[in-house]
């Protein structure tokens, strides 16, 4: 039987390098296992809007410059519904 992984462990394999928080967002970036993570989070009109990039970090290097572009494009709009 499989045991799940504790806290401490999650942790060991976990590294933020970048953080950010404002009035209603925030971003979280870093290392995961072998990838890079970007996760940035909108609360707006009660409604939580989420922003999630995984990928290898070897390709870091060229998808630094579309994350950033993608991040930047993402934010709520007053008719996203």
């Amino acid at each position: 039987m499989k045991t799940k992984p504790t806290a401490r462990q999650i942790t060991r394999r976990v590294r933020v390098t970048y953080k950010n928080q404002q009035d209603n967002w925030f971003v979280i970036s870093g290392y995961k296992d072998g990838n890079v993570f970007y996760t940035k989070t909108f609360l707006y009109n009660n409604d939580i809007l989420e922003l999630s990039l995984n990928y290898d970090r070897s390709l870091q290097p060229e998808f630094d410059t579309i994350v950033a572009q993608i991040s930047h494009s993402f934010m709520p709009v007053d008719d996203y519904q």
